[in-house]
């Protein structure tokens, strides 16, 4: 039943108002269906749902309102209005709403107190975007948790989430589904997992500063320990390069695994070696490769040589291969038993006549070769050519040709060190020194005379395998180190050119066979 207004006239008693009997019925119609509501009997004869009425009496402060119709209230709220309001839709096919209506340009609050105080509301903006806002102890607001857009329908979340499960869906609709997580630059901000509530991974905007050209705000993946604790960022991105480090090493595994699309792949570390491991049983190659486009060029790594123990087999070998990317050869290959090098092509320095094999302090004991050196004698590389001097000769045949034993072979290897021959330099130096003058020796091409400096040893630290906690297998140092180098004591060496000295003893011999000659013509003349 519609609510029945009493006509009270347009002045008193001017007799156009309800006779006093039908405004007496208008009452009793109405207060007939509030008793009736309050009853639990519905309005217009209808039938209540459950316990769907108005109760309460007057020392009933709840008073509760439950009713299971689309009710519209108009309220002036001044004051908030603050009983209960029940909506039960329950087994009943109607929709129910309490609607809030205000004028475009305005917004409009729903508030929650807690003792007076309130202390969350929701609120649709004059902005557009609808809210959860929350208020601090003394009704103050604190921010806006939950942030939804009218238009778009993007729900931002300025703080942190704690959720069991959340699903973005962007199924069957042509639209992209993505989740942003808005922080100022400088700070950090990013997706956290955790075990119960300790961090165990979190992968992130960093807090490095943008300072232009897409410097700063780098992408990251941390690790933390079982006490949340980073134990350190493995995996990062530069936002402005595109550079990705991988800091704590990168294993590919399972049967075809690759890791492939690298324009440059670098390994570093500040604290340890910086392995890259390739791994395959014995007898297996163990290798990088570089091609052109997709045809084999070159490889390198471990070769098939069986392992027979005493550290044989398993050799290093560089392998060059042909257009067609078929193996075309094995260009350098280096013995790990004992470190050998052999190789297939000729040993050619880069630069012409500049580097030695040796050097003064670090020398090649033998060399065996199938024929003998060659040595530069183009004329056109020559200038002041002339005869040898007399003098020079004169003072050469000062020199004495002497058979000795090296000290080091001696003391290695006693009475059983070889007997040589030859000429000392020293010798050599002072018999042309005192015929031609101090320092005149060691002008000639003959004499060498080779210093260096005192050197230390060169260590390097001993290594071994170690499994950390995540079951990657890391190299590490054991605490001893290795001496690769011994150390060098200051000193110098002289030595000779035994080639010009064969053509030095050559020239006295000659002229001294030419004058025994000339002696003997000029008796039988």
């Amino acid at each position: 039943m519609t609510q029945q207004q009493i006509n009270t006239g347009t002045t008193a008693d001017d007799g156009t108002g309800d006779p006093l009997r039908t405004a007496f019925g208008k009452a009793n119609l109405n207060f007939t269906e509030l008793y009736g509501f309050a009853n639990g009997s519905a309005p217009d004869g209808g039938t209540p749902v459950g316990s769907d009425r108005l109760h309460g009496s007057s020392a009933d402060a709840a008073c509760d309102w439950s009713y299971n119709q689309v009710v519209e209230f108009v309220m002036a709220m001044a004051t908030g209005f603050s009983k209960s309001l029940t909506m039960d839709g329950v087994a009943a096919a109607a929709e129910r709403a309490f609607a809030i209506n205000v004028t475009s340009g305005y917004s409009s609050r729903y508030n929650h107190y807690v003792d007076g105080v309130l202390r969350w509301g929701t609120a649709r903006l004059a902005t557009g975007h609808w809210v959860v806002r929350r208020y601090d102890a003394t009704g103050a607001a604190i921010d806006n948790p939950i942030d939804i857009d009218d238009v778009t329908g993007a729900v931002t979340f300025p703080n942190a989430i704690t959720t069991n499960s959340q699903t973005i869906n962007g199924v069957g609709a042509a639209a992209t589904r993505e989740l942003g997580i808005n922080v100022d630059a400088g700070y950090s901000g990013g997706i956290r997992w955790r075990t119960g509530t300790s961090s165990r991974w979190m992968m992130s905007k960093t807090g490095t500063a943008e300072t232009g050209s897409n410097a700063g705000s780098n992408f990251s993946l941390s690790r933390q320990d079982d006490a949340g604790t980073t134990l350190g960022t493995p995996f990062t991105v530069n936002r402005a390069t595109g550079l990705t480090t991988i800091a704590e090493g990168l294993a590919v595994s399972g049967t075809g695994g690759a890791a492939t699309g690298f324009s440059s792949l670098g390994v570093t570390s500040s604290t340890t070696t910086a392995p890259i491991n390739i791994d395959s049983i014995a007898g297996q190659y163990a290798i990088t490769r570089y091609r052109t486009g997709t045809t084999t060029r070159w490889d390198l790594g471990k070769e098939t040589t069986a392992e027979g123990g005493s550290n044989v087999g398993s050799d290093f070998s560089i392998r060059s291969f042909t257009d067609g990317g078929s193996v075309r050869a094995v260009t350098l290959r280096i013995s790990r038993a004992n470190g050998d090098i052999s190789f297939e092509g000729n040993l050619i320095p880069t630069a012409d006549n500049v580097k030695s094999l040796g050097t003064g302090s670090f020398r090649m004991s033998v060399i065996y070769a199938g024929t003998g050196t060659i040595n530069t004698s183009d004329e056109r590389a020559k200038q002041e050519i002339g005869p040898v001097p007399d003098a020079l000769l004169d003072a050469w045949g000062n020199v004495e040709w002497r058979q000795y034993r090296f000290i080091d072979s001696y003391a290695l290897k006693g009475e059983d060190a070889r007997w040589h021959f030859g000429l000392i330099a020293q010798h050599v130096r002072d018999a042309i020194d005192a015929a031609l003058g101090e320092g005149s020796a060691i002008r000639l091409g003959l004499v060498c005379h080779d210093e260096w400096d005192a050197a230390p040893a060169q260590f390097v630290p001993e290594m071994h395998f170690v499994t950390r906690q995540d079951d990657v297998e890391v190299e590490e140092p054991t605490g001893n180190m290795i001496e690769v180098s011994p150390a060098i004591e200051a000193g110098d060496r002289w030595g000779l050119r035994y080639d010009e000295c064969f053509a030095l003893e050559a020239a006295w011999q000659r002229r001294r066979m030419d004058r025994i000659e000339a002696q003997i013509a000029a008796l039988t003349a």
